[in-house]
């Protein structure tokens, strides 16, 4: 599972319910605050910071897929889409 929290001052990243990731608005800087878009795609990531964050990609030799059983948007404060949601709060402890 895949979620992230996107909030005025900073935009959380977790997987499986823990946080991987967290960015924080930089002194004077601003997090987007535009309406966005749901994007779902299969990507490894380059670069020392992206390897740092996803670990050394390791070519399997075959083709990569991605499955989703599952997408919802959820308005902070409005009621959670489905029961695993991070917004039902099941999330476990960081």
């Amino acid at each position: 599972d895949y979620a992230f929290e996107w909030l005025p001052d900073s935009i959380r990243w977790f997987i499986n319910g823990r946080l991987v990731h967290e960015g924080h608005r930089a002194k004077g800087a601003v997090i987007p605050a535009h309406p966005g878009k749901i994007c779902l795609s299969l990507w490894i990531g380059t670069g020392d910071g992206m390897r740092a964050w996803l670990g050394r990609f390791t070519n399997p030799g075959q083709p990569l897929t991605a499955r989703f059983e599952r997408v919802a948007f959820t308005r902070q404060g409005e009621p959670c889409q489905f029961p695993g949601s991070n917004v039902c709060g099941s999330r476990p402890p960081q």
